[in-house]
């Protein structure tokens, strides 16, 4: 969704630069049915537009929330969920407003999802290519399409996540062409050869470097003794039942015998770790321990 959204939006543009209003609808709608926060690209419009322009956007917005009413009550039901966990520690993990999560913007629309384990080392390297960006930002300045189109739109995202957390830097790929041509709009190609030949590069490392791959579930569904039960937190369990045909029981009660327990998002659902505590007050023990790509970790607890 995130890749079909920065089409539509980048298509959204292109069409509203060229005043062709159909197309411009029905890109739009796309992108906001693609991705909610798609959405925060229409006050970033409206200023670009002329004002005798302004007319023939409103219409258009028209259009576009005509076609938008079937999934209104989905969003609002959504809606409704992500603010139920703003306060959370799932919130913070999700998206909150961070400094954190505002420096992986530019350093990720630079490198990708790669990353090193350092964060010290990371962030060391990360310096010099960060004060590349706002040279090359500060020299497109004046360049008022790609500008507002960044700008804009981040910041409205950046306002919202103090209430609902979306700033995530995966979120905003809809905001990656505007952010490549502040880049190279006041330079010659070659920076954006160059950015775009790195681009592929660190795109490579990504899909095919293991230590970058999903959670391994089928080694851990592989791994588990199918005579006990495994107990696993119901909020995360749905890899887990993908690949396992046996039984999986919630962390609401401790089973009577023998079981297997995958801790997969303990920091977030389970932070005071009252499930491992109520097993060991039940006289479990834990025995052996894997451990598997992406953090997954299966406990054998004995008595």
């Amino acid at each position: 969704m995130y890749s079909l959204a920065a089409m539509a939006v980048t298509a959204s543009f292109y069409f509203l630069k060229e005043k062709k209003w159909f197309w411009y609808w029905l890109f739009s709608l796309i992108a906001i049915y693609s991705h909610y926060l798609a959405i925060f690209i229409f006050p970033a419009q409206l200023l670009l537009v002329k004002k005798t322009e302004i007319k023939a956007l409103i219409f258009s917005w028209l259009g576009i929330a005509l076609g938008y009413l079937p999934w209104l009550p989905i969003f609002f039901q959504q809606l409704s969920a992500g603010r139920s966990v703003s306060n959370s520690a799932w919130g913070g993990v999700v998206g909150g407003l961070t400094v954190k999560n505002l420096l992986l913007i530019p350093v990720k629309f630079l490198i990708g999802r790669i990353s090193l384990d350092n964060n010290l080392v990371f962030a060391v390297l990360m310096a010099v290519p960060l004060i590349v960006v706002a040279w090359l930002m500060w020299l497109g300045r004046r360049e008022k399409w790609p500008l507002i189109w960044f700008f804009v739109p981040l910041a409205l995202i950046v306002a919202l996540s103090w209430f609902i957390p979306v700033l995530a830097y995966f979120r905003l790929l809809f905001l990656l062409p505007a952010f490549y041509w502040l880049l190279c709009v006041k330079t010659s190609s070659r920076v954006l050869e160059v950015l775009l030949i790195f681009n592929l590069v660190t795109t490579g490392i990504y899909l095919f470097n293991p230590a970058f791959h999903r959670e391994d579930w089928k080694s851990l569904a592989k791994s588990i003794d199918s005579n006990q039960p495994v107990v696993m937190i119901p909020a995360v369990n749905a890899p887990l039942k993908y690949y396992y045909s046996g039984v999986v029981l919630a962390t609401d009660a401790v089973p009577g015998e023998n079981f297997s327990y995958v801790s997969y998002a303990e920091p977030i659902f389970d932070q005071a770790l009252t499930f491992r505590g109520q097993v060991e007050s039940a006289g479990f023990i834990p025995g052996p321990v894997q451990s598997f790509r992406g953090g997954l970790t299966l406990i054998q607890y004995i008595r």
